[in-house]
């Protein structure tokens, strides 16, 4: 019975000699392909060109969502009549929006159409349409918030008109000149009645003390001394001008002490009501000043606010955006797609690559080792 041996050596003529032999039939598929790749991509499959305007936002970044919304797209749609050829959402399948990765300021937005001056139409109406949409919606906008703080700001004014008339009120019913006149009068008196006092008590004790002292004087020295004798030869008694001295000073400082004790007694009963007439202005005075301090805070505060108010609603009038097309979109010359040569040449690497894979898969099951070992397996 024959064997058949089989070797894992590989021969790479073994392999020429194969694709040699089906040379023809590579080559056939190889141009069958290139040659259907280039009726479809010529004949069949139609052009599209691409149009592109370049937008100059300094501000921000356009959002692609906005562009491509259904409700924009529609606004495009009517503005260039092409309610029968798009939907807005087909038609925001044929743009795409890309912001300069060097410059977050600049925006391309690429149209996709089969005709170039369709492509280069859209493409600057949705520059000119968007350009417009981002002005009116700023306007808006700056419409808006101006009304908002000019109702804050009339709201302010009359806030304020009404603090300041309550301010001027209170200032003419409480008359605080007068008022505070009246303090510091006060504030004087009750000052000099206790320095009256401390006075007239420092001279109470001053006079007490002369008294005691004297006193004592007096009871040591007699009110008389021997005189000479009289015409009968008996010894007299003379006046002792030392106690007679004594005595008379002993007796104006008792008359002193009384009256300082007078002046003591009507010290104390004016002074409590003088102190409590005094506090009683002073609070009211401190309550008036802080009645005042506080609309004055209030008046501050209001004018701040109004000043506040007037600065927003400048800075929002000049705040507008600045937005340009910085190129237009213009009529492309050669369609994007299809690439003919490109798609040509790739079909034919595709069918020669395919036409080899299926020469080696013929020439497998037609050899000898597949049947013999088929045969064996019998």
């Amino acid at each position: 019975m024959d064997t058949y041996t089989y070797t894992d050596e590989i021969d790479l003529r073994e392999y020429v000699e194969l694709l040699w032999r089906w040379k023809f039939f590579i080559i056939g598929v190889t141009l069958a392909a290139a040659l259907a790749a280039a009726v479809i991509s010529f004949f069949v499959l139609k052009p599209v060109y691409q149009a592109s305007v370049q937008i100059l936002v300094p501000q921000t970044p356009v959002p692609s969502e906005v562009i491509k919304s259904p409700h924009f797209m529609g606004l495009i749609i009517e503005a260039l009549g092409l309610r029968d050829e798009y939907d807005p959402f087909s038609l925001a399948k044929r743009i795409s929006v890309e912001t300069s990765k060097s410059s977050s300021m600049l925006t391309t937005i690429r149209v996709e159409t089969g005709s170039n001056e369709l492509s280069a139409r859209i493409a600057n109406e949705i520059a000119t349409r968007f350009i417009e949409f981002v002005r009116q919606t700023h306007e808006d906008t700056v419409a808006s918030s101006v009304r908002y703080y000019d109702e804050q700001k009339e709201v302010a004014q009359e806030n304020l008109a009404r603090v300041r008339k309550e301010l001027a009120d209170l200032k003419h019913s409480a008359n605080l000149v007068g008022l505070q006149n009246d303090v510091e009068r006060l504030a004087g008196q009750v000052s000099t009645y206790l320095a009256q006092q401390v006075e007239a008590e420092l001279r109470e004790k001053e006079l007490m003390k002369g008294i005691e002292e004297l006193e004592k004087a007096l009871e040591s020295i007699p009110p008389t001394l021997p005189g000479p004798p009289d015409w009968s030869g008996r010894p007299t008694q003379v006046a002792n001008e030392i106690h007679r001295s004594l005595s008379e000073s002993l007796a104006l400082k008792k008359v002193e002490l009384s009256e300082t004790r007078t002046r003591l007694q009507g010290i104390a009963s004016a002074l409590p009501s003088l102190q409590a007439e005094y506090e009683a202005k002073y609070a009211l005075l401190l309550d008036y000043q802080n009645q005042v301090q506080v609309l004055e805070a209030q008046e501050r505060d209001l004018v701040n606010q109004i000043a506040s108010f007037t600065d927003s609603i400048g800075k929002l009038m000049t705040t507008m955006p600045q937005m340009n097309v910085v190129s237009p979109a213009v009529e492309p010359v050669n369609p994007v797609k299809p690439h003919k040569l490109l798609n040509t040449a790739v079909a034919a690497i595709l069918g020669g690559f395919v036409s080899v894979l299926a020469v080696f898969v013929m020439e497998y099951w037609r050899s000898p080792r597949k049947t013999a070992g088929l045969s064996q397996s019998g």
